[in-house]
């Protein structure tokens, strides 16, 4: 019961916690720009493979969630 009553509380503190680790640049920065330069990287040896063959790589990229909330914040998602 007293956890059900400070769910709100923990995820509002949580939400806040975040979004604070997020704006600082530094911090966002060691945080996103690694696998998106991984990701980048991948596009451009894709798009340079000049051999005739037609197979393209099928990359899977897992990550935890908040990886995929540095990215929201880097790119500016919901701004």
């Amino acid at each position: 019961m007293i956890l059900n009553n400070m769910s709100s509380q923990v995820c509002s503190h949580l939400a806040w916690r975040f979004r604070e680790w997020y704006r600082n640049k530094k911090l966002l920065s060691a945080v996103a720009a690694p696998p998106f330069r991984e990701m980048f990287s991948d596009m451009v040896k894709v798009s340079a493979d000049d051999s005739d063959s037609h197979r393209k790589p099928f990359v899977i990229y897992s990550c935890h969630d908040v990886t995929l909330l540095a990215f929201l914040y880097a790119i500016g998602a919901g701004e």
